[in-house]
């Protein structure tokens, strides 16, 4: 089996590269500006040196000319010429792998089908178990309660503010007893005759 150079040389592994600034998920200062720099030493590339020197930008409104912002931090982003170049290889690279599946599968188209078919075989079973146990996760996972918005707590507050409030009764006061016994007549105030008499001079 003759190898291809160029896949064998993406595919060995390597060791972890430091933290960088990503583009398309590679470094930045670690991978893309040297490689960069090497292809416009050798004229495959003309990228100018101020986006290889300063390659993040701060990014600044066109109305303003005043720094961007989002969610309270400044926006920084690659250079273009920069970025688009990483397009390119991008690009590039899409088709290389591409173009390396046809070839292999034109070349050799039995042991591709072969190959193929038992990934598809060997995937099967532990697609039906991730299926099963998801099915059963969703079945017994407890539906949540759903809270109500600060909206709807807001005019249900209000509601029940404006609710006209229930009076409690008046306490009445007890009515005096009725008698049901014949009131007796006033004394009167003349005096007996008698009285009269005796006190009368002749």
């Amino acid at each position: 089996m003759i190898k291809n150079e160029y896949i064998h040389s993406i595919l060995k592994h390597v060791q972890k590269k430091q933290s960088d600034k990503k583009v398309w998920s590679i470094g930045l200062n670690t991978v893309w500006i040297p490689f960069f720099t090497a292809s416009n030493i050798n004229g495959e590339t003309e990228i100018t040196p101020d986006a290889l020197g300063y390659p993040l930008r701060l990014q600044y409104d066109k109305n303003t000319g005043s720094v961007k912002f989002s969610k309270g931090k400044p926006i920084i982003r690659v250079a273009r010429e920069l970025a688009d170049a990483v397009s390119m290889a991008r690009l590039n690279f899409e088709a290389n792998c591409l173009q390396y599946a046809t070839d292999t599968a034109k070349d050799n188209p039995d042991a591709f089908k072969k190959h193929q078919a038992l990934c598809a075989k060997m995937g099967t079973p532990l697609r039906q178990h991730d299926n099963e146990e998801l099915t059963k996760a969703l079945v017994n996972m407890p539906k949540p309660e759903t809270p109500k918005t600060d909206v709807i707590a807001q005019a249900e507050n209000v509601i029940k503010a404006k609710a006209p409030k229930a009076k409690a009764p008046k306490a009445k006061a007890p009515k005096a007893p009725v008698s049901t016994e014949t009131p007796a007549p006033p004394a009167s105030t003349e005096t007996p005759a008698s009285t009269k008499e005796a006190v009368t001079v002749s």
